[in-house]
């Protein structure tokens, strides 16, 4: 009767030791928890300002745990399935108030987590851009190098106009109108083509241009042409010189009694004319010409007087200075020396200009009433022995322009 009890009792403990070890084995470890999302930047404007429909507005974010993002506005999801960083527009409408804009990242076991800005929109009236109503360019004459060209244009909204010259802004452009007529500085006169170009900005710094063509022939002016109106001669030929200035010609030539004298000279210089010695009376002229073919020439008279008897007059200096044109005529200043001379005398263009008694025979004079007529005009001395040779000193002066003429000029 006692074994069995014992058997019975062995099992129960074999069954417990099972049962034990079965359990240990099939053991496992708890499951991992993911992190929470979170933003850890969220980055927009504040406030944007518009004029009508939708305005465009750039966010942009960065999370950590974060499978996806979304973007939201005033409530209602705008952009879903985003990345967890990265940026992206939403449209907002053009009209006055503020927006909430929230983002919500979201990881793979659903957390989320969300953060909110507002954003502001302000709502302005158009701004009418400037317009060039009217623009035209008128050229004048050349002055030295440069073109004198005038505008006149008419402009709508424009708080500020200026001008270019092939691109470029000349000088000399402060407090120009709006609207009105101006000078146009700095335009080479080359007979060449320029683009003037009008340019009108409003206080928004929008901008609009209209462009027009003016073309300056280089007009070719005899600053000074100086020859002795007399020469003393033995019976050969009589070497005379000359010499001249001018501005816009590109080449000069002399001539004597309308034939060519000296060719291929340079605009500006001196060079000797070989004059016939008769008692009597040439022309020594002098011809510019610029570069497209237009030219311009002064004519003197000279005298050639065959030696003989008498002490004879000569001038040794004589120089003019032209001031500044304040009416129709202008007094011009002479300088000269002379010896042997017991008289002198000039004339202007030939003829006697008056008022010239009791002139020195070296010293200074004005010469009157000589014509500010916009030409150039011949100023000569003549001095007188007391055997009455005389010798004769011509300049020219010019051209001369009037206060009248100037200001139209200008």
């Amino acid at each position: 009767m006692r074994t069995p009890l014992i058997v019975a009792a062995a099992c129960v403990v074999a069954l417990a030791a099972c049962s034990s070890d079965s359990g240990g084995g099939d053991a496992s470890p708890s499951p991992s928890v993911a992190p929470a999302p979170t933003i850890t930047s969220l980055s927009m404007k504040s406030a944007v300002h518009c004029q009508s429909g939708d305005v465009p507005v750039k966010v942009s974010w960065q999370t950590e745990g974060a499978q996806s993002a979304a973007l939201s506005l005033d409530g209602s999801e705008v952009s879903p399935d985003l990345q967890p960083s990265g940026s992206d527009k939403i449209t907002v409408p053009c009209k006055n108030g503020t927006h909430e804009v929230m983002l919500t990242a979201k990881n793979a076991q659903g957390e989320t987590a969300t953060e909110t800005h507002r954003l502001k929109t302000v709502k302005q009236a158009p701004v009418n851009p400037p317009v060039i109503d009217a623009f035209t360019v008128t050229p004048g004459q050349c002055e030295g190098s440069t073109l004198a060209v005038s505008a006149t244009y008419r402009t709508s909204n424009a708080t500020a106009v200026s001008f270019e010259v092939d691109g470029q802004a000349p000088g000399a452009q402060a407090g120009l109108d709006t609207s009105g007529t101006a000078n146009v500085p700095d335009v080479p006169c080359d007979g060449k083509s320029h683009q003037i170009t009008l340019v009108a900005s409003n206080a928004q710094d929008q901008s609009v241009q209209a462009t027009q063509s003016v073309k300056g022939n280089a007009v070719p002016v005899i600053a000074s042409f100086s020859v002795a109106s007399s020469v003393h001669c033995d019976g050969s030929d009589a070497e005379v010189s000359v010499s001249w200035k001018s501005t816009g010609a590109k080449s000069a030539e002399v001539t004597l009694d309308g034939g060519i004298a000296a060719k291929d000279l340079p605009a500006s210089g001196s060079t000797t004319v070989q004059v016939p010695c008769s008692q009597g009376t040439q022309k020594i002229g002098l011809v510019v010409t610029a570069q497209d073919g237009q030219q311009a020439s002064v004519v003197h008279s000279i005298r050639t007087i065959p030696s003989g008897g008498g002490t004879k007059p000569v001038i040794d200096s004589f120089t003019l200075t032209a001031p500044g044109c304040q009416g129709d005529t202008v007094r011009v200043k002479a300088t000269w020396q002379t010896t042997n001379a017991q008289t002198v005398a000039f004339e202007v263009d030939g003829e006697d200009p008056g008022a010239q008694a009791g002139l020195p025979t070296s010293g200074k004079a004005n010469v009157p009433d000589v014509p500010c007529d916009g030409k150039s005009h011949q100023i000569t001395l003549v001095a007188t022995s007391a055997s009455d040779k005389s010798v004769q000193q011509s300049q020219t002066v010019g051209p001369l322009y009037g206060a009248q003429q100037s200001t139209a000029g200008e």
